[in-house]
């Protein structure tokens, strides 16, 4: 068989997607389509979004597929912008004018064009002069050790107006400071910022939530159950990467595996998937508790071909991702 290149794979989705009638094109609509391999495909990229980018289509969002235009196209976007620097006769419009003189959000903009500037460039004009540029990533990952260093500890999200940039800038980039961290961290464990394990205990500590309901301080003597779920014969919640295992040991056959061996070593699960037809392949499958755990591990991407985890917090993962979460309470709904 030929090599498969990085440009026969943006060929290809942009095939698919043009088969489709679609500016953007999931993983799995990829490879149900073409004759092309995780493993393959992770050789050139590491995020999907990469490739979909270099393909020149819309990026995903966090739900895995982009925000559906809701009444604006973009070539309406592109006319009304280009309308209002024609009103102001000059190549240039802040975000605040066309946002006032179209009465349009800068919603269905981000959406469509990912950033305000690719909008403009792609009307043709010019940045406005007083437009403030997008931090980089590495800069705000930068600035966030920075601030551990200067705290001896990872900063609270309080603790960012120590920073350089806003809190809101930290927190927005990918949604909540929680989904910043495991971004940061990732940054800093392949930097050697910070050590691997020092990162899980973090990303371990459960998010801050409301709790209205009545609690008590945890004994220390006896093991700590997740919330009650009645499932199938599991009485709680799993609470760490064995209680992931077990429970996919109960769903298996359900949604369509057979097991061959599971092993301590990376990766975790040998098994076959059950394909149209009849037919069968194999997959290799490493269990976490939490998908961005796959992160602070250190795994090899192109060794996997998917993450079964109880919650899925890695909201840009370039491989597969079954969170038993997320299908316990569908079947409970």
């Amino acid at each position: 068989m030929n090599e498969i290149t990085k440009e026969y794979i943006v060929r290809i989705i942009r095939q698919v997607a043009k088969s489709k009638g679609q500016h953007w094109l999931t993983h799995k609509e990829f490879f149900a389509a073409s004759d092309v391999t995780t493993y393959q495909f992770q050789k050139h990229f590491i995020r999907w979004n990469e490739a979909i980018k270099a393909a020149g289509l819309t990026p995903l969002g966090k739900s895995g597929r982009p925000d559906r235009p809701r009444g604006h196209k973009k070539e309406e976007l592109i006319a009304a912008i280009q309308s209002v620097a024609a009103k102001l006769k000059r190549d240039y419009v802040s975000i605040t004018e066309f946002t006032k003189q179209t009465r349009i959000s800068e919603r269905p903009v981000y959406r469509i064009f990912g950033t305000w500037e690719q909008f403009v460039r792609e009307a043709g004009l010019s940045i406005h002069p007083a437009h403030k540029q997008k931090i980089p990533n590495e800069s705000l990952f930068k600035e966030f050790f920075r601030i551990t260093s200067q705290l001896g500890r990872f900063p609270l999200y309080q603790e960012l107006s120590l920073a350089k940039y806003s809190s809101g800038t930290f927190e927005g980039r990918f949604g909540t400071y929680s989904d910043f961290k495991i971004h940061a961290l990732q940054y800093g464990i392949e930097r050697g910022l910070v050590e691997p394990d020092i990162a899980r205990q973090e990303l371990a500590k459960p998010s801050r939530k409301r709790d209205h309901g009545v609690s008590y301080e945890q004994l220390n003597d006896r093991p700590v159950l997740g919330p009650r779920i009645d499932f199938h014969g599991l009485l709680h919640a799993p609470v760490n990467e064995l209680g992931v295992v077990y429970l996919f040991g109960i769903l298996s056959q359900e949604l369509g595996f057979v097991v061959e061996s599971v092993q301590a070593g990376f990766p975790d699960c040998q098994a076959k998937r059950r394909l149209p037809k009849g037919r069968w392949q194999s997959v290799q499958i490493e269990f976490e508790f939490k998908s961005s755990n796959f992160i602070v591990h250190g795994h090899n991407l192109t060794k996997c071909d998917m993450i079964i985890c109880w919650e899925h917090d890695w909201t840009d993962c370039p491989i597969e991702v079954i969170s038993l979460k997320d299908i316990v309470e569908k079947q409970r709904a």
